[in-house]
C-alpha cells in the first residue's frame, strides 16, 4: 500500500476519529464532515439532507425538438431545469411527458449544448447543498454550489404552497418572493386571501397561463391588488419587476364588482414587465398603474411594458382592463381585451390621473392590440386628463397605433384634455398620433374633444353609430394644430349622426380622407362633414373624396348657423364631391367653391348712390389670385358723377406705379364710342374693396364711360392678384 497517497488527517487534528461510517450508513447518502470535522453520512431530516440529482446532456441538431430521457422523472419533473448553451429555459418553452423532453422550437445546433437537470429541492438543506457542486455544460462554465444554483429559481412549493385552489397560499408565495429573486409557480391554482408584496429585482413566473393560476379571494384589501408594489415615496422606485406565464382570477362572477379591488397594482415601479399573463374576471382593474392607494399619495412609474396579455372581464362588471394614473414610458403591445367594463366606467384602457398636479403622463404607446365587446361610457381606449395647464409636467407623446377595435358601447378612441380657458399658442404640443387603427361598430369611432398637436392618420372607421367628434361645444373644448389625414370613414353616423363633426379651433387640416355613405339618409343627420357650434380659422380641406353609392349622404359639407368660419384663412382644393352634394364650406382660397359678393356702382368724381335691380357677384381665390364675375343693373337716377366704377370682392395688390390691369367687361345703356374694357387700378377702392373702372375703347385712346341718367348694366369677369398673404 502507498500510504503517502492515502487520505490523512493532519497531526494538528489530534486524536480525531477519522473512521468512515459503516456501509449501511453510507448507502445512498452524501459523505460529509460534521461541525468537528469528523466523517459523517448525511441522512434525511438532518441539517444537510440527501438529494437525488439526475443530469443528462444532449447535442442539438438545429431541427430536433424531442429528446429521450434516461428515466421518467415523474413528480420530480416539476423541479427539473433545462439549459441551452448555459441559459435557463422557461417552462413554457418545453414539456416533459414520461421519458420525452419536447421543445416548442428546435434548440440550436451544438455539442452537448442541451442540459437536463432533475432534483428534489424539498429534501436538501442549506448545509448539504453547499457541499454539492454543479458545473453547467458549455465553454467557460464554472462550478457553483448546489445552494447557489438552486437559489437562481425557487418554487413556491419549496415554501409550502399547495396550489389546490382551497388552501390559502399567500404566506408561502410571499416567503418565496422574500427569499429569492426568481420565483416559480408550478402548475396549479393558488388561492390568495392576502396580498403578495413584490420588492425590487423580482421575477414571478408560472408554468404557462393555462396551467398556473393565482386566485384572488374577496378578503383581499382594496386597491393593493393580489400582486402589489409600492415604493413608499415620490423619489423611490421598486425596480426590475417581471410577471409572466400565469393567470390571475378575480372571481367577479362569484364576488361581484368592487371598483378598487385589482389583480395587479403597481405604484412607484421602474422597469416593470408583464407578459403572457391572463387577467380574468377582475372586480376592479386587471392592472392598475397608479400613484399609491390613498388620495394625494405621490408615486411615479417609469418604463412599464405590458405585452401579449389577455384581459377578459368575463361579464363586463368590472372597472378597466388597465388603468394608468401615472406613468412615463408605457407600452401596451399585442394584448387582447374583451368582455370588460361596466356601463358607468370608462373603458378597456383608461389613462386618467386623480387630478394631482404632480401626476406624470408621457410617452404612452398603445399598439397592435385586439379590443372587442367592450362596455363603458367613454372609450375602449380612453385618454381623459384634467386641466393640463395646472400640471407640473406636461402631458405629451401618445401613440395609439395598429389596434383592432370592434363592438364597443362607447367610443373606439377618446382623447380629451381638460384645459382651463381653452387651447392657446403658448401651450405645449401634446404630440398625439392615432394611426393605422381599424375601428368598427362603436358608438363613435373617434372623439378628439380638444388638444394641440393631434394627428389622426390612415385609420379605418366603419359603421359607427354616431358622428365622429373633432372638438366640442364648450369654451374649453377647442383645437389647435389638428391633422385628419388619409382616413376612411365608411358608413359612419349610420344611426344618429353625420360622418365627422368639427367644432371650434384653428389650423385644422382634413386631407386625403374618403367619406363614404356617411349619415342616416334623413335631412337632419346626413352630412359627410358638419361644422357645428364654434368659431374656426385656418381650416384646410384638400384631396378628400365624398361619395354616397347608397344615397345616405345628402350634404357634402354643412355649416350650421352656430358656426363661424374665417373664410380668408381657409383653403379648399382638389376635393372630389362625386354626387355634387350641397357644400356650404366658406373659403376664399379654393378651386371649386364660389363665394358671393354684392357689387356696388360709384362715380369716379363723386361716388353717389343708386337703386339696383340686380347685384350679382361670384368669386374664389387660389393662393393670392382672385377669379371673379359680376353683373350689376342700376335703375335710372344714380347720383354719382364721372366714370362708372364697380367694386370687386377683395382689394388688389398695389404696386409702385399702380399699373392698370385690363378686365373683360361690357356696359349697356351708356353713351360710348367703340367697345368696352374694365381697367383695375390697385390704387382705387370703394368701401375698402378693390374696384374696376369702365372704359370705352377708341383708336389710340381710352376714356371713361360716364354714369348715365337712365338705367344701365355692367357685366365683367376676370382675375387679379389680391392682397391676401402679401
Amino acid at each position: 500500500e502507498d500510504v503517502g497517497r492515502s487520505l490523512k488527517g493532519p497531526i494538528s487534528d489530534g486524536n480525531l476519529n477519522m473512521e468512515l461510517p459503516t456501509a449501511a450508513q453510507r448507502a445512498n447518502s452524501f459523505l460529509a464532515f460534521d461541525a468537528n470535522g469528523v466523517p459523517t453520512a448525511v441522512v434525511s431530516g438532518s441539517s444537510g439532507a440527501p438529494t437525488t440529482i439526475t443530469r443528462q446532456v444532449f447535442s442539438g441538431t438545429g431541427s430536433q425538438t424531442a429528446f429521450t430521457l434516461a428515466s421518467d422523472p415523474g413528480a420530480l419533473g416539476n423541479s427539473a431545469q433545462v439549459y441551452i448553451g448555459g441559459v435557463y429555459q422557461q417552462r413554457s418553452t418545453y414539456t416533459i411527458a414520461g421519458t420525452t423532453l419536447t421543445f416548442s422550437q428546435a434548440p440550436v445546433a451544438g455539442t452537448d449544448n442541451i442540459e437536463f437537470v432533475n432534483f428534489l429541492t424539498s429534501n436538501i438543506g442549506s448545509i448539504s447543498a453547499d457541499l454539492v457542486t454543479y458545473t453547467p455544460s458549455g465553454t467557460g462554465a464554472v462550478a457553483r454550489s448546489a445552494a447557489s444554483k438552486f437559489g437562481d429559481v425557487v418554487s413556491v412549493k419549496d415554501f409550502g404552497a399547495v396550489g389546490d385552489g382551497v388552501v390559502d397560499d399567500t404566506a408561502a408565495i410571499q416567503a418565496a418572493v422574500n427569499a429569492a429573486t426568481s420565483v416559480f409557480l408550478p402548475a396549479g391554482s393558488y388561492l390568495c386571501n392576502g396580498i403578495i408584496t413584490l420588492p425590487s429585482n423580482r421575477t414571478v413566473f408560472g408554468a404557462g397561463r393555462g396551467s398556473t393560476t393565482i386566485i384572488r379571494n374577496g378578503t383581499n384589501s382594496a386597491s393593493q391588488g393580489v400582486l402589489f408594489c409600492d415604493s413608499g415615496s415620490a423619489g423611490a422606485f421598486i425596480d426590475n419587476i417581471t410577471i409572466s406565464d400565469l393567470s390571475l382570477d378575480g372571481q367577479v362572477v362569484a364576488l361581484g364588482f368592487s371598483e378598487f379591488r385589482h389583480l395587479v397594482s403597481l405604484n412607484g415601479v421602474r422597469n416593470a414587465i408583464i407578459e403572457r399573463v391572463n387577467f380574468l374576471g377582475f372586480r376592479g382593474d386587471g392592472l392598475y398603474v397608479g400613484s399609491g392607494i390613498a388620495g394625494g399619495q405621490e408615486r411615479h412609474n417609469v418604463d412599464v411594458t405590458v405585452r401579449d396579455c389577455l384581459f377578459d372581464g368575463i361579464n363586463k362588471d368590472n372597472r378597466q382592463g388597465i388603468s394608468i394614473v401615472d406613468c412615463a414610458g408605457l407600452l401596451i403591445d399585442g394584448c387582447e381585451f374583451t368582455r370588460t367594463t361596466r356601463s358607468t366606467m370608462p373603458g378597456a384602457i383608461d389613462i386618467e390621473t386623480d387630478g394631482d398636479a404632480f401626476a406624470v403622463i408621457q410617452d404612452i404607446r398603445i399598439v397592435n392590440n385586439r379590443i372587442h365587446d367592450i362596455g363603458g361610457n367613454v372609450g375602449a381606449i380612453a385618454v381623459v386628463l384634467p386641466a393640463a395647464d395646472t400640471y407640473t409636467t406636461p402631458y405629451r407623446n401618445f401613440l395609439i397605433s395598429g389596434n383592432q377595435i370592434t363592438s364597443c358601447t362607447s367610443r373606439g378612441i377618446n382623447y380629451q384634455i381638460g384645459i382651463v380657458g381653452g387651447v392657446t399658442e403658448l401651450m405645449h404640443d401634446q404630440n398625439v398620433i392615432i394611426c393605422d387603427n381599424h375601428i368598427r361598430e362603436a358608438s363613435r369611432s373617434i372623439a378628439i374633444f380638444n388638444g394641440k398637436g393631434v394627428t389622426v392618420r390612415s385609420n379605418m372607421f366603419v359603421r359607427g353609430a354616431s358622428t365622429n367628434l373633432i372638438g366640442f361645444n364648450t369654451a374649453n373644448d377647442n383645437l389647435l394644430d389638428i391633422k385628419i389625414l388619409d382616413n376612411q370613414f365608411i358608413e359612419e353616423g349610420r344611426i344618429s349622426g353625420d360622418g365627422v363633426t368639427i367644432f371650434g379651433g384653428s389650423r385644422i387640416t382634413l386631407s386625403g380622407n374618403t367619406l363614404k355613405d356617411c349619415g342616416t339618409g334623413t335631412a337632419a343627420n346626413s352630412d359627410a362633414i358638419n361644422f357645428n357650434v364654434g368659431t374656426s380659422s385656418y381650416v384646410t380641406l384638400t384631396d378628400n373624396i365624398i361619395v354616397t353609392p347608397s344615397g345616405k349622404t345628402l350634404v357634402a359639407i354643412q355649416k350650421e348657423a352656430s358656426h363661424t368660419f374665417t373664410p380668408d384663412t381657409n383653403v379648399y382644393r382638389n376635393n372630389v364631391n362625386v354626387s355634387d352634394l350641397p357644400n356650404s364650406f366658406e373659403s376664399e382660397d379654393n378651386d371649386t367653391i364660389e363665394r358671393g359678393f354684392t357689387p356696388i356702382v360709384a362715380g369716379s368724381t363723386s361716388a353717389g348712390t343708386g337703386t339696383y335691380t340686380l347685384q350679382y357677384g361670384r368669386w374664389r381665390r387660389i393662393g393670392s389670385m382672385v377669379f371673379f364675375r359680376l353683373k350689376v343693373a342700376v335703375s335710372a337716377g344714380h347720383t354719382g358723377t364721372g366714370s362708372i366704377r364697380v367694386t370687386l370682392p377683395v382689394p388688389a395688390v398695389a404696386s409702385a406705379n399702380n399699373e392698370e390691369t385690363a378686365i373683360s367687361a361690357i356696359a349697356t345703356g351708356v353713351s360710348s364710342t367703340g367697345g368696352h374694357v374694365a381697367l383695375l387700378n390697385p390704387g382705387v377702392s370703394i368701401g375698402g374693396a378693390g374696384a374696376i373702372e369702365i372704359k370705352q375703347t377708341q383708336t389710340g385712346t381710352s376714356a371713361g364711360v360716364a354714369i348715365p341718367a337712365g338705367a344701365f348694366t355692367v357685366n365683367a369677369a376676370g382675375y387679379y392678384r389680391s392682397t391676401w398673404g402679401v
